[in-house]
Formats: C-alpha cells, structure tokens, sequence
C-alpha cells in the first residue's frame, strides 16, 4: 500500500477518538446536571444528536466529494474539528445543556463532511488489491480510537475524579494533530461534478442509488451496510443499560462495556485484511453476519463477567468481519467519480436506520419496559435478518471461505507469480492434477471465485461433497461424454469465461497415478481460442505423496506423512490465447522444474544433515554389507565414518578434494560418508580407466590425498600417481577408546556444522566430483552439489514404490553416476538394506548373491543385464520385484528376452554425469517399449531444432534440453564448455530424442553418434540395433562409428567381432530389412576386432574405436 495511505488512518483516527470522547464527556456531564433518572433520555437525545448531522448533510457531503478534491475537504473538516473543540470548552462551563447539545450536534455535522471524502478516497490511495488490507487498518484504527475515546471520559472522570476540562484540552490537542497530518496525504484529483445537492434529501439519495443500477451486487452491498448500521447502533445504546442492569455497574463505568466490542472490531477488521490478501474476500460477510447474530443472543443468556466479556468481544469481530468487505466491495465497484454521491446517500440510510434504532430502545425500554438481556436478545433477532439474506445470497462464497480455511489447515501453502493472476476479467487456469485437493489449493491464491471443469466421475464418486460443487458452481464433463455433451459443457466454460469468471481446469482429466504429467487432452484449447482471454498455467508441487493423491495406493483418509503437508502453487506468465496442448504441457513442466530447484536450495537440505537425520531415527536398522565380509547398521556405519573423518582432518585438514580408490564395497560407502561429513568433496576415481586418465583427474581436481585398501591394492597394479596413499587399514587401525567414545558422542549429537569443522554444509556447496567416463575424450570434472544429489533421490523415491522392506543389489562402481546416487545415496537415504559386491563381471557370484539374499532390487547397465541373464536360471531372481537399467540404451529385445525368462519387466532410465545423474525414468505403471522413460517429477524437457535452438512439437525429433535441480553446477576449471552446454538452467544433453504429448521420451542417439552423410542424418544407435538383428546373437557384437569423407561428408565404418558373422552376409540382410541405402555401411569398412572395447562401467569405448578405425 501507498505510504500517504498512514496519514488518512491518522486524520481519521484523531477524529473518531474526538467524536466519541466528546459525546461520553457530555453524557456523564448532562446526567451529573439532569440527576440519574434522565439516564434513557439522555442517551436517546445525544445519540438522537449525533446521527441527525448525517441524515441532513451525508448529501451535501457526497456532492462536495464528487465536485472538489477530497483531500481538500478533508483537511476543511479537520479545522472545524480544531475549532469547535476550542469553543467546548466555555460551553462546558456555563453549567448549561443546551451549549452541549448545540457542540454535539456541530461535531457531527463536521464528521458528516468528513465521511464521504474518507471512504472515498481510500480507492485513490490504495491499488484494489490493497483494498481490503487498506479498510482493515482504518477501521481497526478507528475502533481504537472509539476504545480509548469512549474509555479515556469514564476513567478520567468517573474513576479518578479529574474535571472534563482535561478531556477535551486532550481532544482539542489530538485535533490539531490530525489536520496537520491530512495534509501529507497525496493530492488527488477533483472530478468537477457540478451537481448541487438539493434540500429534498429522498431524491438525492434515490439518483445517487441509481447509479448502481447496472451492478444489483454493488446495490445489495450498500443496503447491507445500511441494516447493519442501525444494529450496530441498538446494540451500542442497549450496551450501557447492560452494564447497568446485568453487571451492576454505575452510569460512569457502564460504557468501559464498549472497548470490549471496539476490540472486537479492531482485531474482526484486522483480521479480515490478513484473510483478504489481493482481493476483497466476500465469503466474510456471510460469516460476519451469522456470527453477530448468534453473538448477540449468546449474549442475552450469558452469566459471568469472563463470558459475557468474550461474547462481547467476539460480536465485536464478526462486526468487523460484516462491515470491512462491504466497504472495500463498494469503494471498489462505485464508479469513480460517484463515489462521494453514493457514500453520502449510504450515509444517510445509515444514519437514518440509527434514528429509527434510537427510537426502538426507546419503545422497547421506557414503553414496554423490555429489561436489558431482552433489548439484546431483540438485537439477535434482527441481525437475523441480514444473515439469511447474505446467506442465501453468497452460498457460494460462503462455503469455498470455509473450504479454504480448511485446506490451509491441512497444508502450509506458499503461493508464487500470484501477480500473474488477473485482478478482474476473464481467465482460463490450467494446472498439473495429482490430487484430489488441487481445486481447493488454486482456490486458496486468490479471493475470486473460481469456476472449475470437473470430472464428473469426482461428482459420482465423491457423492456427500455434490452440494459443495453445487454451490461453487463446477462444471461437470467426461471424455466419454458425447460429442454434444462434450461441446455443452465447453461452452458453458467459455461462457462463464467470457463474463468475467476465471474458469479452472485439469488439462490431464483425471490424477496422475504415478507422479508424472500425463498427456494433455484438447479441450481447454476449445475453451480459449479467440476468446480474448487469457491462459494462466499452474503448478502445484510437493502435493503428491499427500493423502489425496494416488501415491500409496487410492486416495482417502489415512496417516498423512507431514502435518500440515507443505506444498507450492507457482502462477506462470500468461499464454496466448491459441496456445497448444503440448506447449501447455511443457510450460507446467518448466514451472515444475523451477519449483524444484528453489526447494533444492532450501537450508539444511545437504547430505550430511539428510543422512544424519537418517542414520539416528535407524540406528539399528541394518544398512549395508558386502561379499567381503563387512555389514554395518546405520549408527555403525555413522559412527564409522565420524571416526575416519577425525583422522582424516588431522591429515588433510587444508585439503578441500579428497581422491577414493576402493572397489564397491562398505568401506567405500564409509569413505564417501566421512569425506562428505567433512564438509569436504569426494573424487571417486575410475580404477578401470588408464593411468592417463586417472592422472588427468587428480590434476584437474588438485588432488593430493586418495583413500584406498592394501587389500584392494595388492590384487592390482597400484598405479603410480602423484598422490599420497591413504589406506583405510591404517587409518582405522588402533582406534583408541577415547577416539572410540568421541565418535560415538558425535555421531548421536554433534551437528553438521560441528562435524565439518565449523562451517554450516550448504546446499549449493559442491558434494562430489564425478569424472566423466571418457568414452569420446578427456575426462571432464562434473561438479554436483548436495542440492543436486538430494533432488535426485527425491525425484527418484516419489515415483518408484521402493520402502524399507525392499534390499538392494549393488554391484556397479561408486565412481560412475549412477552407481554414486543409485546404490549408495538413494538407499542409504531410503532405509534400503543395501549389499555391495565389487564385481560385476563375476556373473555367477552375483546370481548366487540375488538368490541367498532375498534381494529385491538391482539396478545396473543393459550389458551386465544381458549377461545375469544367460548365466541366471529363472529361480535364482525369483525374489527380485525391481529391475532398473541405465547407463546405455536397454534393447527391446533384451528387455522381451529378460521378463519372458524372469517375469520381470526392466524398468529403462536415462540419464549422465551431468544430470546428477537420472533424468528419466519408465515405471510399472507408466511403460512404453522403446521409451527411455518419462521426466521425473521436477524435471522439464524441451526438444528443439538442433540449429536454431526453437521448441518443436510432440512427436518430433531433435535435440534434447533437460532443465532441473539435478542438472550440474558446472564442469571443473572448464567454463567455456561450460557455457556451452548449460543457457538459463538448460542442460544440452546432446541426444536426439522426440517426446509424445505423454511424455515419453524416445533416444534416438547423440547428436555426435550421428553421422551427415548427403545432408541427411545417419543414426549409428539404429543401425547398431539392426546389425545386432540381423546377426541374431544376443552378445553385443557390433559398433557403428563415423569417418570423413571428402565427398561426402561422412561415411559409416562398422567394428564388428566373430560373434556377428562376415560382413557380406550382414549388408545382405541389412538390405533385406528395408533400410535406406545410405544406411548401410560399404564391405570396405567393416573392421574385425577380437570383442569389443569397454570401460569399467559397461558402456562403450568410442574414444578406443574411433583410434581403431583412424589407425585401419
């Protein structure tokens, strides 16, 4: 809100403070001069006095207010107030009442001014949105003033005895005040209306009502403002005889009653603005109304100062939940330059319905002699009115207030672009649906009302709720719906849309089961274009795995996993209005994808504190063993690593990268664990890469100091690198007790921050250096922070079913990526029971490991795969529930071969170093042969024309963007590449790929395993594929590599081994497939090798066959 906005609340609050101490002033003067049986008439009379000002004048004012500027009456009303205030004070000392009454009536007749300039200028001060916010504090203030102003007479004079001279020197002070503070608002406009008010006071009031004729809401508003002002006025003067006749208190002390209610105004008002964040929230005025009502006649039974004072104070707050909308909805709908007309044509309705109440607790107390607790009963009763009424009139916005209060009670929501979000017009809200709250959440961001296309399998399915989407209006719609059903309900829509209604819809039609995106269906397109509206794309993150999602089975009522359950609603910037489904789909992804990386960021999101955390909630849960011997729980394997930490620091304690040799085993996972609680980074390095390339590594990362085993060392060729050897017998040989007790008191209490020597573990800091595998050049250092491997975890548990029951095996080198999250991080985060052996080529030792173990996971590359399953009989998996292939592209035939012998399907993810390292991901429930998978929650994916870097369209291919928190910080001491491969969080993986409107990715290769030939590009990954059919052996036997060409551009050049027969018969039957001529290598460049070369991992040595071929 606009700072000028503070000195109007000051000017309003001096003048509220005046109006009311000078009116209490004069009751407790008048009743000392009239004696105590004039208590009835005296009210009457000055509250008579004190409403007449408005019922003459609010005209005039209103036509002043629309004529001249505002700020300018306001300041002329404020030196009235200076100067009657002065003249009071000879007044009170002529002994007479007739000068009271006189000055009374003066007052009010200033105020009168006053009232239409002051609510019709918040609008010009104050954005809408600030509206309600800017009517909660200057109500609020005003009912302070109305506390300390109507207290400071009772207790200045009925309690400690002071003249009335001192309250009104107060008041004349506080006067001045407020008209020095009136003129530091900001100039506003005069509107120039030029038509006078004319002494016939009805027909002013019925032109100014007149303008709101087109807006029946606008009109329903100021009559309601109207009827609550002769309750509120009732119940005022029933108050005093209240206090007199219920709690026996004196004439003096009875108004000490009103602060209470003036408390409850102010908090009702305040609290209405905190409720009515960037709208006028209208389902308060509902509540406001029931809650007076049923305050009130609470009231007239109560018994006891304690309770009768809460009902007091809380009628007092549904007051100000009624009165604070109502006036921010009129000051926002009257039309500018009528609005001083309008709140002067209000005034005198409310002024009047004052009269008119003062005269009812005259009949009901000195004619029928209605005691107190009846006046106020009587005052329930009609409040009942305007409560049935708002009722009946807002059902809608009554029960989506509840609803929502109720949805912020189950989740603590931070809501994100919400100025995005139109403040008025027509808008079309399209957002991811994974669970059953997404409605009531996008509801939560904004005070309009929103109108949402429903499933109408939701209608049938949640039958008690029907009367709720009743009353909030849903459309109901079905894909199976007949084309007119269909075309009804879109319509419909569109229509709501088009008269200013923003329209919610579920792209997807039904909630995710798995976690994922699901394909877009059309309609919404149908619904928007050329409507001139337009489209608001929404996600809602962290909701699934809540207990209306589809994670854990159906959604229901059960356990939840967090009280209240965090979650995101992130607006995006508007799409036009022709925007397709697949683009749409994508936008919300990247909004996924921007979510996720903030929440990576979030403090203490690191792998210390996270497996911290872990290891002490399981101390004794068994963690991880292996086929050397080792087992270890969870507070082992911590206390394990908090002792070789502690030698570590005293080695390498200015070391910033730690170097680890060591096979897969459990002392490589204690290793990594003490390096990383350290506060320090791990370099994994590749004990099956050549010493060319394990020297390039150390160099690159500085790196002086390398963790390794004698036992490891001794079966091979211990390499000779500029390093010192660090052997884990030695730094963990004759752990004394003392060291032994230390370690064991940090790993239960010491904090992260303690154990990486002072310094707090960030999420941004780097968390590992993974050396790519160098299969096409130098190794390159890829930097991953913690933010980088949590979020990858996460992304990876939310949508596969793995729990603390499953147990893992694991067998690929902790020095490759997905090895690095896959078997250590994910499981030891996880509570997965986790057995490492160090071989995966000892095929036979690893089938009788799945078999005696009972494992349930394994997740390796498609080559080890393809090998377990020639050797493995069909028993020896028959524990296994998940298989998960990565590292290269899995075969159709080798994943047909696998589940047909095991009945097992392998689950295809992709991934690299660089994406920490899985992108994608196929799952039980979301499976299509030939796809890589689908982006895991968080991740966006973006195909796009390989040269001008513009998005394409589903189902064409190109080359792959993969945007996330798992995508790198960057390469080491490389910032040229990488800047080539990372632009505004993008990572170019470098594959040809194409995505369908599902999200299913499809490989096709890297744009570098591509070969230009003619002009046209040539796939090595598919003729691979071809060649392996054709040679009808299920050994990898064939690699398919590019040469230049002078003529041109390229040609294929083919390695094959004696498993794929000559290459003569293999072009014969390439031929026979129907490949394009271009396609199919020439006889001259078939290249014979003993067995194809591979790296430590599995995967391919292109760099070794592209010498190969450059050398033939």
């Amino acid at each position: 809100m606009k700072n000028t906005f503070k000195w109007l609340n000051i000017s309003q609050f001096t003048g509220a403070f005046n109006d009311n101490a000078f009116k209490m002033t004069a009751v407790i003067v008048l009743i000392s001069l009239l004696g105590d049986r004039s208590l009835p008439t005296v009210i009457a009379t000055c509250s008579a006095l004190f409403v007449t000002p408005f019922i003459l004048f609010s005209n005039t004012a209103g036509a002043l207010a629309d004529r001249f500027s505002k700020k300018n009456i306001i300041i002329v009303s404020k030196w009235m107030e200076v100067g009657l205030l002065t003249v009071s004070i000879p007044a009170l000392l002529s002994g007479l009442a007739w000068p009271i009454y006189v000055l009374l009536f003066l007052l009010c007749c200033q105020s009168a001014l006053f009232g239409p300039a002051k609510r019709g200028i918040i609008p010009e001060l104050v954005k809408d949105e600030d509206l309600s916010r800017a009517n909660g504090y200057l109500t609020a203030a005003t009912y302070v003033a109305i506390i300390l102003g109507t207290a400071l007479p009772a207790l200045m004079i009925g309690y400690l005895g002071r003249s009335s001279l001192l309250v009104l020197t107060v008041c004349a002070a506080l006067a001045l005040i407020g008209a020095f503070a009136s003129y530091k608002m900001a100039d506003v406009p005069a509107f120039g209306k030029t038509r006078n008010a004319s002494p016939w006071i009805i027909p002013d009031v019925v032109h100014a009502l007149k303008s709101l004729k087109d807006d029946d809401w606008a009109k329903q508003a100021a009559l309601g403002l109207v009827l609550f002002g002769g309750i509120t006025a009732l119940f005022q003067q029933t108050l005093v005889l209240y206090g007199r006749e219920v709690l026996g208190m004196t004439v003096e002390r009875a108004p000490m009653l009103f602060p209470l209610a003036a408390v409850g105004i102010g908090i009702g008002a305040l609290l209405t603005g905190k409720l009515s964040k960037h709208t006028i929230e209208i389902g308060l005025i509902p509540v406001g109304a029931l809650g007076v009502m049923l305050s009130a006649i609470g009231l007239s039974f109560a018994a006891g100062p304690i309770v009768i004072g809460g009902w007091i104070v809380l009628l007092g707050m549904c007051c100000g939940m009624y009165l604070v909308p109502l006036n921010a909805f009129l000051q926002k709908h009257i039309p500018a330059d009528k609005r001083g007309a309008v709140f002067g044509a209000t005034g005198f309705l409310s002024f009047s319905t004052m009269v008119a109440a003062s005269g009812l607790f005259y009949v009901l107390t000195a004619v029928l002699h209605i005691n107190a607790r009846g006046c106020v009963l009587a005052t329930g009763l009609i409040a009942a009115v305007p409560a049935v009424i708002a009722c009946l009139r807002l059902p809608g916005f009554f029960t989506r207030f509840w609803l929502i209060r109720l949805v912020k009670r189950l989740y603590k929501i931070r809501f994100q672009g919400l100025e995005n979000l139109p403040r008025e017009g027509g808008a079309l809200l399209i957002c991811n649906h994974t669970a059953y709250a997404d409605a009531l959440l996008l509801q939560a961001a904004t005070g309009r009302p929103i109108r949402f296309v429903m499933s109408r399998d939701v209608f049938k399915t949640w039958k008690w709720a029907y009367p709720f989407f009743k009353l909030t209006n849903c459309i109901p719609i079905h894909t199976s719906d007949g084309p007119r059903a269909l075309a009804r309900s879109l319509k419909e829509a569109r229509t709501a849309m088009e008269a200013g209604a923003i329209v919610g819809i579920f792209p997807e039609g039904a909630l995710t089961t798995n976690g994922n995106l699901m394909k877009f269906n059309k309609g919404f397109e149908k619904i928007a274009h050329n409507s001139g509206c337009p489209i608001i794309p929404a996600h809602i993150g962290n909701i699934w795995g809540s207990i209306f999602s589809f994670k854990n089975g159906k959604p229901g009522f059960r356990k939840p996993e967090q009280f209240p359950r965090p979650v995101s609603v992130r607006f995006g910037k508007a799409l036009p209005t022709d925007t397709p489904a697949d683009e749409a789909r994508r936008v919300i992804a990247e909004l996924g994808a921007d979510y996720a990386r903030e929440q990576s960021l979030k403090p203490g999101n690191t792998l210390p504190h996270t497996f911290i955390a872990q290891a002490r909630r399981n101390w004794f849960r068994p963690a991880a063993s292996d086929t050397l011997g080792q087992q270890a729980s969870y507070g082992k394997l911590l206390i394990g690593a908090v002792a070789l930490a502690n030698r570590l620091k005293a080695i390498t304690d200015n070391q910033r990268n730690l170097g680890i040799f060591l096979p897969t085993s459990v002392g490589n996972v204690i290793s990594n664990l003490a390096v990383t609680l350290s506060g320090k980074t791990t370099v994994n390095l590749n004990w099956t890469a050549s010493a060319e390339a394990q020297a390039s590594a150390i160099r690159q990362a500085e790196i002086k100091y390398v963790i390794t085993s004698r036992r490891f060392v001794r079966n091979m060729e211990q390499p000779k690198l500029p390093v010192h050897w660090l052997y884990l017998e030695d730094l963990l040989k004759k752990l004394t007790p003392a060291e032994k007790f230390r370690a064991g008191l940090s790993a239960l209490f010491a904090s992260p921050k303690h154990l990486a020597g002072g310094r707090e573990p960030q999420p941004e800091d780097i968390a590992t250096l993974i050396f790519s595998s160098g299969t096409t050049g130098t190794p390159k250092g890829v930097m991953l922070s913690h933010a980088n491997i949590l979020s990858n975890v996460e992304s990876t548990q939310a949508v596969q079913d793995f729990t603390t029951r499953d147990s893992m095996c694991a067998v690929l080198p902790l020095f490759h990526a997905f090895g690095y999250l896959g078997l250590m991080w994910w499981p030891l985060l996880k509570g997965i029971r986790t057995v490492y052996h160090p071989n995966p080529l000892q095929t036979t030792r690893m089938t009788r490991l799945i078999r005696e173990e009972k494992l349930t996971a394994l997740l390796v590359t498609p080559t080890f795969l393809q090998a377990y399953a020639r050797k493995a009989a069909a028993d020896d998996f028959r524990s296994l529930k998940h298989v998960i292939t990565g590292g290269e592209k899995l075969r159709t035939d080798v994943a047909v071969a696998f589940k047909e012998k095991y009945g097992i399907q392998p689950m295809e993810g992709y991934g690299c170093t660089e994406l920490s390292p899985v992108a994608l991901l196929s799952l039980k429930n979301g499976h299509r042969a030939g796809s890589a998978g689908q982006p895991l929650p968080g991740i966006a994916v973006r195909i796009v024309d390989p040269e001008t870097f513009e998005p394409l369209p589903d189902d064409t291919e190109g080359l792959m963007l993969i945007k996330g928190p798992n995508v790198m910080q960057g390469y080491l001491n490389q910032p040229e590449r990488t800047a080539d491969v990372l632009k505004e969080g993008w990572y170019n993986t470098g594959d040809i790929a194409k995505m369908d409107s599902s999200g299913f990715v499809y490989i096709n290769g890297r744009l570098s395993r591509f070969s230009k030939i003619g002009g046209e590009m040539v796939p090595h990954g598919m003729i691979e594929e071809a060649l392996q059919q054709v040679a009808d052996t299920e050994e990898p036997c064939v690699a398919v590599v590019g040469v230049e060409d002078q003529t041109k551009g390229e040609q294929l050049a083919v390695c094959y081994t004696p498993a794929a027969g000559d290459p003569e018969t293999l072009i014969s039957k390439l031929r026979g497939l129907g490949l394009p001529n271009l396609w199919i290598p020439r006889a001259a460049n078939f290249f014979h090798l003993p067995e194809l070369p591979t790296l430590g991992t599995g995967k391919l040595d292109l760099q070794s066959l592209h010498k190969t071929v450059r050398a033939s």
